[in-house]
């Protein structure tokens, strides 16, 4: 199951587990934000790079052809 976050994939464990569910023999939770809760937690979350991100968008947003910019690919990493 990948969710919107670290957190809700955190509170989706825990009830999970309340209800008698082993994580991950039974089902595999992934987080999304990379965040510290993950790695407390022991979390499989895809890290996204918000530093790089807004790098980009700064400077896309400040150039003075700001229209003309390509798509840019940003990658993310899996940590578990």
């Amino acid at each position: 199951m990948l969710t919107a976050s670290d957190h809700v994939a955190a509170g989706i464990i825990l009830e999970l587990r309340e209800q008698g569910y082993r994580i991950p023999e039974d089902l595999a939770v992934i987080g999304f934000d990379g965040s510290d809760l993950a790695v407390v937690l022991n979390l499989t979350t895809v890290a996204v790079p918000y530093e790089t991100i807004g790098r980009h968008a700064f400077s896309i947003a400040i150039s003075d052809n700001w229209r003309d910019h390509p798509q840019i690919d940003i990658h993310c990493s899996a940590e578990w």
